[in-house]
């Protein structure tokens, strides 16, 4: 299974950037910042269990270029920190992110997009108890490092200079998968997502 996702990934890599070096001129870059809100959905099998979100911030990069007109196609790198509480304990994940979304110009400073995203984990997963911290693998935790999901995403791009803009996107995410190998349970992340940087255009 991991075999077949490096290689979809890889594939989805290569060919966007074959097909950006045909679209050079359009193609557009952006550095931006990240601001997660993650609140899982949790059910241990008696019922669901309340969590609580907490800010985790993070950096990354898009690209993007034109389908067709109004509709871009956008990837990129996103590093993100996922940090929530529940039963007393507050959790932080960092994922790196690759997501794959379309793009609709409903405006010339506004779109709309939809995908899906893929992540995998990076290092341990971070416990803290009051003042006291301790990193556990996501095998000890019976976690999957890796997800899947959905994104609906709404994005300003406010024109600040001749070929640069200032990127304000807000995005869902809405795990697919089942993070937890425990029979019986579920463990799916969901989060508000803010990116904000500067986007160029070549």
């Amino acid at each position: 299974m991991k075999f077949g996702i490096r290689s979809i990934l890889l594939a989805w890599f290569l060919g966007f950037f074959l097909t950006s070096f045909s679209h050079a001129d359009a193609l557009k870059l952006a550095a931006v910042g990240t601001a997660n809100f993650s609140g899982p959905r949790i059910n241990t099998g008696t019922g669901p269990v309340t969590s609580s979100s907490t800010l985790g911030l993070g950096i990354g990069g898009l690209a993007s270029f034109p389908l067709v007109p109004d509709f871009r196609l956008e990837t990129g790198l996103l590093y993100i920190k996922s940090v929530y509480s529940f039963s007393g304990t507050e959790f932080t994940l960092n994922h790196l992110q690759i997501p794959a979304v379309v793009r609709f110009d409903l405006l010339p400073f506004l779109s709309l997009g939809g995908g899906f995203y893929y992540s995998f984990g990076l290092g341990n997963v971070g416990t803290r108890v009051g003042n006291v911290t301790t990193d556990v693998t996501y095998d000890a935790f019976n976690l999957s490092s890796s997800d899947l999901g959905a994104i609906v995403s709404a994005a300003l791009d406010l024109t600040i200079g001749p070929a640069s803009s200032l990127l304000v996107d807000v995005r869902y995410l809405y795990g697919l998968k089942n993070l937890t190998n425990l029979a019986g349970q579920t463990f799916r992340l969901s989060s508000f997502l803010f990116l904000v940087g500067v986007k160029f255009g070549l």
